[in-house]
């Protein structure tokens, strides 16, 4: 049996059996990165905004009622 016949032998078996494994690790791997862009896309925005009213003055928070109610 020559080096080429074993390598073409080996060459079968790892498309059939182990190219299937891969897929599936590579398809999962990329679901987790979807999933976790998701949560950033979702939630930082959401963070992001609430720090930002959190920053503001009180004053700028007030609305038109409660500036006339205090004058």
């Amino acid at each position: 049996m020559s080096f080429k016949e074993i390598e073409g032998e080996n060459l079968k078996k790892f498309t059939k059996k182990e190219s299937k494994q891969i897929e599936q690790r590579l398809s999962g791997t990329f679901n987790a990165f979807r999933f976790i862009g998701s949560i950033f896309d979702l939630y930082l925005t959401r963070v992001k905004d609430t720090l930002l009213e959190m920053g503001r003055e009180p004053e700028a928070l007030e609305t038109e009622d409660e500036k006339k109610e205090l004058s």
